[in-house]
């Protein structure tokens, strides 16, 4: 089979309680992105170089490199497992503006609400960050943070389909909201961004208004199960996310993803070797309507 290579990659989906449940933080990308263009999406990015130094390591607590790979369960370096935490955490207030992060010696994560200078300074580190000026290790220094990597559950892991020119090795992390900061979408890469209530982002992708990815579709229809941001974070804690690398075909009128442990996926294909069957029992989803994805049962035709 061939295919594009694949890229690394981290998101962080931010929760954070609320009146009528919990939300979840979303941000639309731009119109002309490569990749997911105007869908709303966790932040997230690739995987840097800067992410997986030494440097970096230094300003982590939480996880050792090798506790990193032990949670992510793969085969990687454990510099490159403690590196996707970073990354995940670096994209997050590249893209979001919140930064997971404290100053050493204390408990609570930085306030960028209270004081205008530190939230100038850091407004200023964000664009920097994203215009690749500063890496995330020199923040660090200057302003004496670490990077609590247990804050962090880890909830999902999925590997774009072989057909896509574009593939990412994309790991999802949970994370509750510190109250002492604002999301907001970075005006570039993305164009707006919504708190909201998982059932409710699922809802009005079903009715066209809210468009969704498959993983993002999929961890939403998992997170809606939960009761509190709390509750779901405590589960990320301790759970193993299977791999899902969805098999993709054009029937018809229609593009389906077969996900693993579905009849119709290619179990004994070597290339699929990585996945590991699906823990929920939904397998299968089509995109009808100008990309409109949404899950099937497995007998549908």
């Amino acid at each position: 089979m061939s295919a594009s290579s694949v890229t690394d990659a981290a998101t962080i989906i931010i929760l954070r309680e609320a009146a009528r449940g919990f939300e979840v933080f979303m941000v639309r990308r731009h119109s002309k992105s490569q990749f997911m263009a105007n869908r709303y999406v966790y932040p997230g990015g690739k995987l840097d170089a800067a992410d997986s130094t030494e440097v970096a390591a230094r300003h982590v607590e939480g996880l050792t490199p090798k506790q990193a790979r032990e949670r992510l369960a793969e085969e990687v370096d454990p510099s490159t497992a403690l590196g996707l935490f970073l990354a995940g955490i670096r994209e997050t207030f590249e893209e979001a503006g919140i930064l997971l992060a404290r100053r050493a010696g204390e408990d609570d994560l930085i306030d960028l609400t209270s004081d205008e200078e530190v939230a100038e300074r850091f407004r200023v580190y964000r664009k920097q960050l994203m215009e690749g000026d500063i890496s995330l290790s020199e923040v660090a220094e200057r302003e004496s943070l670490v990077f609590p990597l247990d804050r962090l559950g880890y909830f999902a892991h999925w590997i774009t389909p072989y057909v896509e020119p574009r593939r990412f090795d994309a790991r999802f992390f949970v994370a509750i909201a510190p109250d002492s900061q604002r999301p907001l979408h970075d005006k570039r890469e993305t164009t707006a961004s919504a708190w909201i209530r998982p059932a409710d982002a699922v809802a009005q992708n079903q009715a066209g208004e809210f468009m969704l990815a498959p993983p993002t579709l999929r961890t939403l229809q998992q997170l809606a199960e939960f009761e509190s941001a709390e509750a779901a974070f405590e589960w990320a804690l301790d759970h193993d996310p299977p791999t899902i690398l969805p098999h993709m075909e054009q029937r018809d009128e229609h593009i389906w993803l077969f996900l693993p442990g579905d009849d119709e996926f290619p179990a004994d294909d070597a290339e699929y070797a990585m996945a590991e069957p699906v823990d929920d029992g939904v397998t299968r989803m089509v995109a009808e309507n100008v990309g409109l994805w949404r899950v099937v049962p497995q007998n549908h035709p």
